[in-house]
């Protein structure tokens, strides 16, 4: 009787080892696969037609940005690329992101100093926009979509402290705060 349990554990523990090197193999290899073929290329993702979407209100920057004609997708390269790539891998996987949106910018006070979302809009180089500019976009867009839901919701910390501040995002902070 005690041989036929010690069959048992021992043919439980092999198996369980062997499904475990099994799914490491699998892993190594696919991250192997990627190392070889040096995904390093440019990435472009999937670009929305700013026309169809429907706005919450009628501001300046909601007529211009319908007005403008369609830009071709950007092409991120390093980093930015690596991001994109992983939050599709993340959407297959749960299926929550839709969109990629790698975010850079100036920080520099003297140029960014109040500067909003209707700076985007302004057909410039990546390395004339600032980073503060997409924030505050972020931040509008956001705080619309609550509002829509009819969520109370109030802009926090340093993003209240920048508006009070400075009427806008304060030019190097990295984010947004909206609760």
């Amino acid at each position: 009787m005690d041989s036929v349990v010690f069959f048992t554990l021992a043919l439980l523990v092999v198996g369980l080892l062997t499904s475990g090197f099994a799914i490491e193999i699998r892993n190594l290899t696919q991250r192997s696969a990627s190392l070889l073929c040096g995904d390093n290329s440019p990435y472009s993702p999937s670009i929305v037609n700013v026309s169809d979407i429907k706005y919450h209100s009628d501001h300046k920057y909601y007529r211009t940005l319908r007005s403008m004609p369609s830009l071709q997708p950007p092409l991120f390269h390093g980093n930015h690329a690596a991001l994109c790539r992983n939050q599709i891998q993340l959407k297959r996987k749960y299926r929550t992101f839709s969109n990629c949106l790698p975010i850079s910018g100036r920080k520099d006070a003297e140029r960014c100093s109040g500067a909003d979302r209707m700076n985007l809009l302004e057909q410039n180089s990546s390395d004339t926009i600032c980073h503060a500019s997409v924030l505050h976009m972020l931040l509008v867009e956001v705080y619309e979509e609550l509002q829509e839901l009819e969520k109370s919701s109030v802009v926090l910390y340093g993003s209240l402290l920048g508006a009070v501040r400075d009427k806008g995002v304060i030019p190097f902070t990295e984010d947004a705060d909206i609760g």
